[in-house]
């Protein structure tokens, strides 16, 4: 079946649908501000790696509101400079970086389009076109 798809021009449209959608749902998942609060929450647990430029410094405790430091394992104590800092986790590496979500959001995609077609049709060709928009958005504020 994939030798088919490959063959035809429908499969290199399909590609490029499905690479479209793909973008688009990555970059709502990584960057965009309506998954910001999902994003905060995924951090307190699981931080990435810092990086200040995209204001991503949640490997530093201090950056965590006090509510929430006991869910995520600090104590109640004060905390000295040393022992403020974070290992980054595999989760919040993952979901801070567009590459690595990039390649789960595709996975996730395309196994659902291979469980429910029509539902999975519908998603992709809404993102694609979602795609489409955003970058000729971009291009025409060049």
């Amino acid at each position: 079946m994939p030798e088919i798809l490959l063959d035809s021009a429908g499969g290199l449209v399909l590609i490029l649908v499905l690479g479209l959608a793909t973008s688009r749902l990555t970059s709502l998942l990584v960057e965009d501000a309506i998954f910001e609060p999902v994003r905060h929450e995924i951090f307190l647990i699981s931080p990435p790696e810092d990086d200040p430029d995209r204001g991503l410094l949640y490997s530093t405790l201090a950056r965590v509101p006090w509510r929430k430091r006991k869910r995520v394992g600090a104590s109640a104590l004060p905390l000295g400079p040393y022992s403020t800092f974070r290992d980054p986790g595999f989760i919040g590496r993952v979901v801070s970086c567009v590459y690595c979500t990039g390649v789960w959001v595709a996975a996730f995609l395309i196994g659902f389009w291979a469980v429910a077609a029509f539902p999975a049709t519908l998603l992709i060709l809404v993102l694609a076109v979602a795609q489409v928009h955003e970058v000729v958005h971009s291009w025409a504020r060049l």
